[in-house]
């Protein structure tokens, strides 16, 4: 079983920010990164130690075009990845 969760971020589509839940089931790094649609790193949203427990974040992406991206939450041994969809 994974031992990262993430909810659907909201709102999706979105402009220019959105939101998502992320709960851990222990103590980790983690690395949250978007991607575009070509797959190149635009932005790191966070990256740490974090403990066990739900963390909160959002993503404004005020200077970035509208598009499809991927929010990628990375912990050893775990990657997620949630698409959204920005639109101007």
């Amino acid at each position: 079983p994974s031992s990262i969760k993430i909810n659907s971020p909201y709102p999706n589509p979105f402009n220019p920010t959105t939101n998502f839940e992320v709960r851990l089931l222990k103590n980790e790094e983690l690395t949250i990164t978007v991607y575009d649609i070509k797959g190149l790193s635009v932005d790191i949203i966070f990256d740490s130690h974090v403990f066990e427990g739900l963390y909160k974040f959002n993503w404004n992406a005020s200077e970035f075009s509208s598009g499809i991206y991927f929010i990628e939450l990375k912990i050893l041994g775990d990657r997620l990845f949630k698409k959204v969809i920005l639109t101007k």
